[in-house]
């Protein structure tokens, strides 16, 4: 019982750190990405890159 409940709390953190990488990664690429575009390629980024996210 114990080593399935270490492995729950192991898988747990794993994907908690997994979403959080993620989520730097992408404010990263959209702050760069953005910088300079005008409103209707700005949101096309953003499009995009929702996108990926839902996909993956």
């Amino acid at each position: 019982m114990k080593s399935s409940f270490k492995v729950i709390i192991r898988w747990t953190v794993f994907i908690t750190t997994l979403t959080f990488v993620l989520a730097v990664m992408f404010s990263v690429a959209s702050n760069t990405l953005l910088n300079g575009l005008n409103w209707a390629l700005g949101m096309l980024v953003v499009l995009l890159l929702v996108m990926i996210g839902i996909f993956f």
